[in-house]
């Protein structure tokens, strides 16, 4: 079986593969996040740097709003999500409201008003759970040493995935792993280059 995992999906199943690895023939790994401290600092300072020469009042005063990391409270943590989209790290060329938009006309047609609203209460609760929890999330502490052989994927423009992470990750890779950055893409990698990701989920199941 393979698992297929996306940002915090994606750290979870390289923890679930050591409980399950007699029954996986790889992880596929897309975004994961692995040291949150990390790329949260890496964020703030790519925001502070590409914002501080521009003249825009709005965005500044998001800037200046969202302030230094961690981001445990569900409205930072949307804030940055804003900033990072706006910037091109979550999905190659898309903003924020364009992202918003295509979210809910998703929700809509899946769901309808009143479930739409719903999900999106359900989703400020998740965060408020989950966010304080996940502030110390540190995989290169104690690494998720499975023997499942496990493809990581990065976008390019991912914001949270700077080349420092990237450096660390490899120290952890074994024969059977490995790393590939795509170039025209954010965080959202199986969006911006949904072919690469598609021949890395082929590629796997082939060595398997």
């Amino acid at each position: 079986m393979l698992v297929f995992g996306i940002s915090i999906g994606a750290t979870l199943a390289l923890q679930a593969a050591l409980h399950e690895k007699r029954h996986l023939e790889a992880v596929i790994a897309i975004s994961a996040d692995t040291d949150l401290s990390l790329a949260d600092s890496a964020v703030y300072d790519f925001i502070v740097a590409t914002c501080s020469g521009i003249e825009n009042k709005k965005l500044l005063f998001r800037v200046r709003k969202l302030g230094k990391p961690p981001y445990s409270d569900p409205a930072l943590f949307q804030l940055r999500a804003r900033l990072i989209s706006d910037l091109g790290g979550i999905e190659h060329g898309k903003s924020f409201a364009r992202l918003i938009r295509g979210m809910l006309s998703s929700f809509l047609a899946t769901y309808g008003p009143l479930g739409t609203l719903t999900a999106l209460r359900n989703m400020n609760a998740v965060q408020a759970r989950v966010l304080p929890q996940m502030v110390g999330l540190n995989l290169f502490a104690t690494w998720p040493k499975s023997g499942v052989p496990i493809s990581f994927l990065f976008g390019e423009a991912d914001i949270m995935a700077p080349a420092s992470l990237a450096k660390k990750i490899s120290e952890h890779l074994t024969s059977k792993d490995r790393l590939v950055t795509l170039p025209r893409a954010g965080h959202m990698v199986h969006f911006d280059q949904p072919q690469a990701v598609r021949e890395t989920v082929m590629q796997a199941h082939r060595r398997s």
